[in-house]
């Protein structure tokens, strides 16, 4: 008995250790704002701590969930906490009591290494870099990226059935919320994002339509897959209610049950998909557009030969439309963002470009993209230093008109040519390169894979393409976005494991 480590002792101190630091977390940074604030937020913070402590991997949840919330901790504040900060130090602490208490392992994953590279590759360029500040900056935000993804892994690699729902349960939940909010405030009229019909793109709390859409287009195909895996435990639950019913009412009563409660679930997820595309539109986000376009046309062409049939003929039929100068029968506001956006990718150089009202959106773009690219091929090797694109922007700005950044190249992998060289790009190819790999093995596999797996990755694929589409004109790595990014990552190593133990168990 002496000398035998026992894991479970430790449940207590633990336990304790770790709502006592998250807590005293907390009261430093909400102490700033009040005791009037500080008082009601110490006896919820309380009744947080009792909760995890009891269900530690809700933590995970708040993480999660706090991403739209973000910037509710840090506008007005000395001290610039956001929320999503403030629950990450929570997860971690639920998560280290989860594991106390259990004989689980701690996992790891080859993607790890690549992740793990990108960031000593950002770290070095800042030895160059004219803002060391900005450059740590970027790295540490890289650095809660990998630590959130590592967390992923641990909670839904390896996860029961149930749990993987609930995590794509979460994706939905926040995906509605923020659509709802910036359907609202299209309709409305809201904020500062007006266009001609007098309707504002949508935005939600991220304060910016892109980043906002961005989001969306991170809920939206886990959502739309699970409605999809509903579909078919809806339809076989009813054949099996319509047997057990020979039998009797009562006797047929778990069968009912098990059919009601999939049928909820299954208008559940697809009245959120329905939602969370509604919010895409709103935003009037043309790259978010072209991203969901593109995630949902392979998507379809992966799932079955019923929808590939069903894409083939609605792409043709759409093309029809457009072609036959049908085009009037949609919306001003959205044919005026399609032209606009066939504008921007008309190849063009901005130094010689006269500027008119209507090409100067399109203009400011493609001065950015030079810009970029001009710092890269000044330091093609490791850039200019991660989180200094807007330090040199002002020095390498290709007109006079365009000197001031916008916060980044507006074309994600550009920007990391600029910041980090050629190697910071391959390396980042790279890593996203083998979570495609991984989700095509199982989505392309003729060996046996259950339903939700396939579902589960499927759903991720979809936002991991559509994002890397998306990033073409925008850079979708800011505001703990690289969180929801890493748990889709996490999910396709999910369902890709679970693939595995049922080809080894079947072959």
């Amino acid at each position: 008995m002496t000398g035998r480590f026992d894991a479970a002792a430790l449940r207590q101190p633990v336990a304790l250790l770790a709502v006592a630091a998250v807590f005293g977390f907390f009261v430093l940074a909400l102490a700033q704002r009040g005791l009037l604030v500080l008082f009601p937020a110490l006896l919820v913070l309380a009744g947080i701590g009792l909760l995890f402590a009891r269900y530690p991997l809700i933590s995970f949840a708040f993480l999660i969930l706090s991403v739209p919330f973000q910037r509710l901790g840090s506008e007005g504040a000395t001290l610039p906490v956001t929320l999503t900060q403030l629950m990450f130090p929570v997860a971690f602490a639920g998560f280290l009591i989860a594991y106390v208490n259990s004989d689980r392992k701690l996992r790891g994953h080859v993607l790890l290494a690549p992740f793990a590279l990108l960031i000593v590759l950002m770290l070095v360029s800042t030895l160059q870099a004219e803002s060391l500040t900005a450059g740590l900056a970027e790295v540490a935000r890289w650095s809660v990226a990998l630590a959130a993804f590592w967390l992923a892994l641990q909670i839904v690699v390896g996860g029961s059935d149930r749990r993987l729902v609930m995590t794509v349960g979460l994706l939905a939940a926040g995906g509605v919320f923020e659509a709802t909010v910036g359907v609202v405030q299209s309709v409305v009229g809201l904020g500062p994002f007006q266009v001609s019909s007098g309707v504002s793109r949508a935005y939600g709390t991220f304060g910016r339509p892109n980043s906002y859409a961005g989001f969306l287009e991170m809920t939206l195909f886990p959502t739309a897959a699970m409605a999809l895996w509903y579909a078919g435990e809806t339809w076989r639950a009813l054949r099996n209610y319509s047997r057990e019913r020979l039998q009797g009412f009562a006797a047929s009563q778990s069968a009912r049950r098990i059919f009601y409660r999939n049928l909820a679930n299954l208008l559940l997820f697809t009245g959120s998909a329905a939602v969370i595309l509604g919010g895409i539109v709103a935003s009037l986000s043309r790259g978010a557009w072209l991203g969901v376009g593109v995630a949902a046309l392979i998507m379809a062409l992966l799932v079955g030969r019923v929808t590939r049939i069903v894409t083939l003929t609605a792409t043709v039929a759409l093309a029809a439309v457009l072609l036959t100068g049908q085009g009037a029968l949609i919306p001003e506001d959205f044919r005026d963002r399609v032209t606009d956006a066939a504008e921007q990718i008309r190849p063009f150089d901005v130094r010689t470009l006269t500027i008119t009202d209507e090409n100067f959106a399109a203009a400011e773009r493609v001065a950015h993209w030079q810009t970029g690219w001009d710092m890269f091929q000044d330091h093609p090797a490791l850039g200019v230093g991660a989180g200094n694109f807007n330090v040199r922007f002002e020095e390498y700005s290709v007109r006079e008109s365009f000197r001031n950044s916008q916060g980044h190249a507006h074309n994600y992998y550009i920007h990391t040519l600029a910041e980090t060289g050629l190697a910071g790009l391959l390396v980042y190819l790279t890593l996203l390169g083998a979570v495609i790999f991984l989700a095509l093995r199982v989505l392309l596999s003729t060996r046996p894979v259950d339903g939700l797996s396939r579902l589960i990755v499927l759903g991720a694929f979809g936002s991991i393409i559509a994002v890397a589409v998306h990033n073409m004109f925008e850079n979708l790595h800011v505001l703990n976005l690289g969180i929801i990014i890493g748990l889709h990552w996490a999910l396709v190593i999910a369902g890709q494991e679970r693939w595995r133990m049922l080809s080894a168990t079947d072959g």
